[in-house]
């Protein structure tokens, strides 16, 4: 069965690179929308449709467990970075990722911490509300990034001359449809 084969394969990717099947997040961050970790067939096709040079740096906001690290772990050897602003999950992504040299994990708030992170692609899973968007982005608008907006509510934030928004709306064969949007800098 379909369904049973994507669980298992997921399941193995979760224990393989993060020791530990993804879970669904505490909602303990009040802006946090969605709390499901991401499919990996979604992730795969999603990353198929950008380049990604061993020079990127990429980084997940609102990283929870870790499952779209667990995605990159097996696809790039790149530096990976995580941000998590819930305390309890962010210290147990730090235990869980300690032996990956290249795999950083920032307990703090996404606004705040993605400028200093360094990165050069940030996945953005619907994680916050508008006003924490109007300052993630400002805190990006110098950044030379490429941002992967999936299941976006708050794209408007971007819409202000500053970059260029293309977005995609694409069905998974025999999965689900997804909408995502990239953002570069003009």
């Amino acid at each position: 069965c379909n369904i049973a084969w994507r669980w298992m394969r997921g399941a193995y990717i979760d224990m393989r690179y993060g020791k530990m099947l993804a879970r669904v997040p505490s909602a303990s961050a009040s802006e946090r929308y969605s709390n499901m970790p991401m499919n990996y067939y979604v992730l795969r096709a999603i990353f198929d449709q950008i380049a990604i040079t061993p020079d990127d740096v990429l980084v997940d906001v609102g990283c929870g467990d870790g499952r779209v690290l667990n995605f990159w772990l097996s696809r790039y050897q790149n530096r990976l970075i995580g941000i998590e602003i819930d305390a309890a999950t962010a210290a147990s992504a730090i235990r869980r990722y300690r032996h990956r040299l290249h795999v950083k994990i920032i307990h703090g708030d996404a606004a705040q911490e993605a400028a200093r992170s360094g990165g050069t692609v940030f996945l953005l899973y619907n994680p916050f509300g508008k006003r924490t968007m109007d300052r993630f982005e400002q805190s990006l608008r110098s950044q030379r990034c490429t941002i992967v907006y999936y299941n976006y509510s708050h794209l408007d934030v971007f819409e202000n001359g500053r970059w260029q928004i293309q977005q995609v709306e694409k069905l998974v064969p025999h999965y689900c449809q997804y909408r995502v949007a990239f953002i570069n800098p003009l």
